[in-house]
């Protein structure tokens, strides 16, 4: 017997969509969410949507509600202004096609004041395996992260296959980052 999962609605839009891993956080809601949020608060939160890469590490550009974070000039960094407890969601979309086995690797690169200054760590990781056909085919990797940051503590994706991720979508936008201050610590 296959278990089933929920789709929640707010206001009518669905806050999931199937994947071939299972449900994700569409972008429309994390916009919509953000929005909300926003007229609620004035914390630090946005979306940023891809934009390209460099160095195997992908490029932002901001999307919406952007308050209280900074992107780097090359940007691939989000650094946070504020001292807080942030919630952050990463997904990345590829399009798959051809012949083969392709690796997928999604890691989440964090930034934060050590005893020695500024320290590296791989906060979040996701993979996948897959076959490519000649038909095409989407493959997501998702992350979802509760992170205590200071600030001027960042963040930042690599991925690998960086070549067959989607650069050019408009709307719905299937890789992006979302980010918000959850609460004080």
């Amino acid at each position: 017997m296959q278990k089933s999962r929920g789709t929640f609605v707010l206001d009518g839009s669905h806050l999931e969509r199937e994947t071939s891993r299972g449900p994700v956080i569409t972008d429309k809601l994390a916009a919509h969410l953000l929005r909300v949020y926003q007229n609620a608060s004035n914390k630090a939160q946005g979306i940023f949507k891809v934009d390209g890469y460099q160095n195997d590490l992908l490029t932002w550009e901001e999307e919406c509600c952007v308050n209280h974070l900074i992107l780097d000039e090359n940007k691939t960094w989000i650094t946070v202004k504020e001292k807080g407890i942030y919630l952050i969601y990463v997904h990345v979309t590829y399009d798959l096609i051809g012949n083969g086995i392709v690796d997928l690797q999604l890691f989440v690169n964090f930034s934060y004041t050590g005893k020695e200054g500024m320290e590296h760590q791989e906060t979040a990781a996701d993979f996948d395996t897959r076959e490519l056909t000649e038909t095409a085919q989407d493959a997501s990797l998702s992350a979802f992260l509760l992170l205590n940051m200071r600030p001027m503590e960042q963040l930042s994706v690599k991925v690998s296959a960086i070549n067959l991720i989607n650069y050019d979508d408009t709307r719905p936008f299937s890789t992006y980052i979302s980010i918000i201050r959850y609460s004080d610590w």
